[in-house]
């Protein structure tokens, strides 16, 4: 038989969670910060304070207010958002844009993504180069430089490139920019054959939000380039900044690095719909299931001190974003939390539509309730033509067309539609 245990906290009843919304992210990663600051004040170590946030992505914005304000800070799990490989392959990308002379910015992207010159090629260049006293562009438009054919017009096709690149980039937006590097340098279909391609490429977007902060900050009249080259000047400043090798630093990490560890205080960061949880797990039961027991990991991560925080208004990946809250904040009891921010002025927020009820999901109805069976054929907004193969109660396995796969989703969903007439194969 079990031993009976009388299980109690010796910690007294704690403070109250704290829910606070930010008119607009940076409202909120300033929050973040004067709150670190209060509760170093209050005498908590930078060590014992951890922000938890689900996508990589998200910690910029974090790093860059910390930075400013001189909180120290490390990153668990992944490296600071300036030295991620992806971010500073565009920053290369960008560097060659202002100046296609920078030796090691062209090393760096020469062959990224592919494109079949190797090492001796690349050898044989800089060994010109340097006899010339000329940069590697340069070297490689001059007639007598010994490079092969092949590599020559390897070579020559990136300098092509980065010609076009520079052209018109005076006449465009610098999100723009971006996207026209990702496209027209391959890099993008490159990140579709990486196993992490996915979150590289939310990296590497989360830099447009970079750029449109700087244009908004300098106003619409600056050229550019001119924009450009302000912006890489910060970035090489926070790039050599050793923020995360502090002894004594606030902790940044995903939820899913947080596993296992506990801090005096939390922030949970982000708590928009669609950013945690993630917009791609609402289309799948079990995906939900998985998001909300990160949510308990998180919450559960703290043993003072808890902070909820969003913003009504966020720009990220280039885009400026009117997600809800997290409809994990509708399940926490009301009574528990201490609402601060908008929240102060205007009661606790409308559920949305895509509200997550206890242990199930329940998106928006849909006018005409699907009456599905075993064997129907589909039609989803996202992943295409599908066949039923299970029914269970209000949720339905279908098997979609590669690569989407088996997926596990509500019968009602507004994005699935019956679809009836001929049979449709699924591969």
């Amino acid at each position: 038989s079990r031993i009976k245990k009388a299980l109690f906290s010796t910690l007294g009843e704690g403070h109250p969670v704290v829910f606070f919304k930010g008119y607009s992210y940076r409202d909120e990663t300033e929050y973040v910060a004067e709150t670190i600051r209060k509760l170093v004040r209050e005498g908590y170590t930078h060590n014992d304070i951890a922000i938890l946030y689900r996508a990589n992505a998200t910690s910029r914005t974090f790093e860059d207010t910390l930075m400013q304000k001189h909180i120290p800070y490390r990153i668990i799990g992944n490296t600071s958002y300036f030295r991620r490989k992806e971010v500073k392959d565009i920053v290369a990308y960008l560097r060659l844009i202002v100046n296609p002379h920078d030796d090691h910015a062209y090393a760096r992207v020469i062959n990224e993504p592919k494109r079949g010159i190797g090492a001796k090629s690349f050898e044989r260049l800089q060994h010109f180069a340097q006899l010339e006293t000329v940069s590697l562009y340069e070297a490689v438009s001059d007639v007598d430089n010994p490079l092969p054919t092949r590599p020559k017009n390897a070579f020559m096709a990136f300098n092509v490139l980065i010609d076009g690149l520079r052209e018109k980039s005076p006449s465009r937006q610098l999100g723009a920019l971006i996207d026209a590097i990702l496209d027209q340098s391959g890099y993008k279909e490159a990140l579709t054959l990486d196993d992490k391609g996915d979150v590289r490429l939310e990296n590497i977007l989360e830099m447009k939000t970079l750029m449109e902060e700087a244009e908004r900050r300098l106003g619409p009249n600056m050229n550019p380039l001119d924009v450009l080259m302000m912006v890489l000047e910060d970035i090489a400043l926070q790039s050599r900044e050793d923020l995360d090798q502090e002894a004594d630093a606030v902790t940044l990490m995903t939820l899913h690095a947080a596993k296992g560890l506990e801090f005096r205080a939390v922030f949970i960061v982000a708590l928009e719909q669609g950013l945690f949880p993630l917009q791609r797990a609402l289309e799948d039961v079990k995906d939900v299931e998985e998001e909300r027991r990160l949510m308990y990991v998180g919450m559960t991560r703290a043993k003072e001190r808890l902070y909820l925080t969003n913003a009504r208004e966020r720009l990220m990946y280039g885009n400026t974003m009117y997600n809800p809250d997290s409809a994990f904040i509708g399940e926490i009891d009301m009574g528990l939390l201490q609402r601060e921010g908008l929240h102060q002025h205007t009661g606790r927020p409308k559920p949305s539509n895509n509200r997550l009820t206890h242990r199930v999901f329940e998106p928006e109805k849909s006018q005409n309730v699907n009456d599905l069976d075993k064997g129907d054929h589909v039609s989803h907004t996202l992943f295409g033509k599908g066949l039923v193969i299970r029914v269970d109660g209000n949720a339905c396995i279908i098997a979609f067309s590669h690569p989407h796969g088996i997926k596990t989703l509500m019968k009602d969903h507004p994005a699935i539609q019956k679809v009836t007439g001929g049979a449709h194969h699924v591969y």
